[in-house]
């Protein structure tokens, strides 16, 4: 399945640490961090997100300490 990720500032901003935007499936999952184990590719963007990291995935899980996994 593809996948990007990217910073979420307004997220980051509103509950006060760093939040990650990952999206697959159509649908934006809001984590705290991000153990990628399959290759990515930077792209850059002309409306925001400027900047996202895409790959393919075998798998995708997110726990419940908001952790996502994506192998």
């Amino acid at each position: 399945m593809k996948f990007f990720f990217h910073y979420n500032k307004p997220q980051s901003k509103k509950v006060g640490k760093p939040q990650l935007s990952l999206h697959y499936k159509n649908i934006c999952h809001i984590v705290d961090n991000i153990e990628c184990f399959v290759p990515t590719t930077g792209r850059i963007r002309k409306s925001q997100p400027y900047f996202v990291m895409t790959g393919s995935a075998k798998s995708i899980s997110i726990g419940s300490n908001r952790v996502a996994v994506i192998q």
